[in-house]
């Protein structure tokens, strides 16, 4: 399983057409997959193919491959996308000893996606959760994540870290 760090291959979209009068039947398609979704070569394929087909299409990311090409062709899906991104964090600092990434980078992403978004959806804000689950690590952030959340205007879901068995 994941928690032992077994790596899985990324899944051939080809498998899917084996499914594809069950898919093509379903009003929403959620990604629930092992590891970064945007890593995967077919993705955004996969989004406007389901967006186009009118179903409801919703995916987690730690948006840091949310590039600029990528961004734009998930906001020219519309409003049948939906997004969460995982913060967990509003400063570099803390950002950094959480993932070992850049915070600002992050951010760049985002603010590229809801402002392309808005281009291309006149005016409306996209289906963007932004994420954080509340640790001692980073507790104190909470209301700059809010605060963050809200000048970028998409909305927010705030966590506790619960124990999980295993």
């Amino acid at each position: 399983g994941k928690n032992q760090g077994y790596n899985y291959p990324p899944l051939d979209a080809i498998y899917l057409d084996k499914y594809k009068h069950f898919i093509d039947r379903c009003p929403h398609i959620n990604d629930c997959s092992f590891g970064e979704p945007l890593s995967h070569p077919a993705f955004i394929d996969l989004a406007q193919h389901f967006t186009s087909n009118k179903q409801f299409f919703s995916f987690v990311t730690n948006g840091l491959l949310l590039t600029k090409p990528k961004a734009n062709k998930l906001a020219a899906c519309g409003s049948s996308l939906s997004m969460c991104v995982s913060f967990n964090a509003a400063t570099e600092g803390t950002f950094y000893k959480l993932n070992g990434k850049s915070f600002s980078r992050l951010v760049d992403n985002v603010r590229y996606f809801v402002k392309t978004y808005r281009e291309k959806n006149d005016g409306a804000a996209p289906r963007l959760t932004l994420t954080f689950i509340v640790m001692k690590i980073n507790r104190h952030e909470v209301l700059d994540f809010l605060r963050l959340t809200a000048e970028i205007g998409v909305q927010a879901l705030l966590a506790p870290l619960h124990a999980r068995p295993g």
